[in-house]
């Protein structure tokens, strides 16, 4: 069911991710003399702050998702007895 051209889309935009990449100029936004300890701690703090917003945002749907199935659960059931 699936077309020949539809199976070489993952390859063509892998081809266009990797040719931009080569072709981008590279980027040094620190400067040499910045503290490295500094660095260091911003990015622990970045990486604490992702997973905390991915941590609530998981266990927010996990819990919506649990509630919503528990509902439709009990609306299929009730429906069944009544």
């Amino acid at each position: 069911m699936c077309s020949s051209s539809s199976s070489t889309m993952p390859s063509k935009m892998f081809a266009v991710v990797g040719l931009a990449a080569v072709v981008s100029p590279t980027v040094n936004e620190v400067p040499a003399d910045f503290p490295e300890t500094v660095l260091w701690r911003f990015q622990l703090a970045s990486l604490g702050t992702q997973l905390m917003v991915w941590a609530t945002l998981g266990l927010g749907f996990g819990a919506l998702t649990a509630r919503r199935q528990r509902r439709s659960a009990g609306v299929a059931s009730s429906t069944v007895i009544g």
